[in-house]
């Protein structure tokens, strides 16, 4: 392998062979680093990282338990309470708000879930010492919590919409709606009411439609015959030009953008901040039990407290 002599680094010819290593004997060296570590006894094997399939219904974790491809290790059961994107509602009725209305036959079975003998933890309402109790009682390893971490102190939220958030969920007036049609991906998707973001209407219709991230795009067949991709919230009519419907694009909003914007550092255009989206479930119950007073805070840790006051964490074996 070439080496480079000099203290100084050497600034004045980039084509000096002394700036560089050779490729091929770098690529072989590191291969030898390799095999020698694969060579020695004291070094663990790397385990497979265990793989929780997120499910809303027992068929669908009987479908992952029997018929994956994979070994699936666990599930997260989300119901519709939960934060971020959830399942379609069975039957195809909208309430007033334009949220999908859930019944019966969404609801998932936990002992089916239970029989199949492998870990599960609730999700979506479920973020209370007394939930947890009941969770365990169901034969569930546990909960999920999302929300209150987000609201928390540590959490990277930007604080003016911490605060905001905060506030309008102590004072039981924080609105989370379950949109029907604001996610490019069809499904549903909890959109926190909080003013100056993307659930204004008129933040809405003032943001320049885009699509700069692309985390939730489409592939789709040019008529050339290759992949593309679009998304119903990029502008209309590039989104038309690659074969979208217009009826898909209608009332769309940038999940990712919209989302990185939410977060310190997240994303910014040109000229001014980006417009932002937040999502939380739509369970507070749990705030009063963390907050003082409607500008008070928390901590991680005062969550953690606050879910195992009845319940004890379990012991690491």
């Amino acid at each position: 392998m070439t080496t480079i002599t000099s203290d100084k680094p050497i600034t004045h010819d980039l084509y000096h062979p002394d700036v560089y290593f050779n490729r091929e004997l770098s690529w072989l060296s590191f291969n030898e680093r390799v095999l020698e570590e694969a060579l020695d006894d004291t070094v663990p094997l790397l385990e497979r990282l265990k793989f929780l399939a997120i499910v809303s219904h027992h068929a669908l974790a009987q479908v992952h338990a029997h018929k994956a491809t994979g070994e699936v290790n666990g599930f997260l059961v989300e119901g519709p309470l939960a934060g971020g994107h959830n399942a379609p509602a069975r039957g195809k009725e909208i309430n007033e708000k334009g949220e999908p209305v859930y019944g019966e036959r969404d609801k998932p079975d936990l002992a089916k879930i239970r029989d199949l003998g492998r870990p599960f933890w609730l999700a979506g309402g479920h973020a209370s010492p007394e939930e947890l109790h009941e969770a365990r009682g169901v034969g569930a390893a546990g909960i999920q919590v999302g929300s209150a971490f987000a609201l928390c102190d540590e959490s990277a939220l930007k604080d003016e919409i911490k605060q905001g958030l905060r506030r309008k969920s102590f004072d039981s007036v924080l609105q989370v709606t379950a949109s029907s049609v604001a996610s490019p991906s069809g499904f549903p998707f909890q959109v926190a009411q909080l003013e100056g973001t993307l659930s204004d209407r008129p933040v809405y219709e003032k943001r320049k439609r885009d699509c700069r991230l692309g985390y939730l795009v489409e592939a789709y067949k040019t008529k050339r015959g290759r992949i593309g991709f679009r998304c119903p919230s990029e502008p209309v009519l590039s989104y038309l030009k690659k074969g979208g419907d217009v009826g898909d694009a209608e009332g769309r909003v940038c999940i990712c953008t919209g989302l990185a914007a939410a977060v310190r550092d997240g994303q910014s255009n040109e000229t001014s901040d980006e417009a932002c989206i937040v999502t939380l479930g739509q369970e507070q119950s749990y705030i009063h039990e963390l907050m003082p007073s409607a500008d008070g805070s928390y901590s991680a840790e005062d969550v953690v407290s606050y879910l195992f006051s009845l319940c004890p964490p379990p012991v690491a074996h």
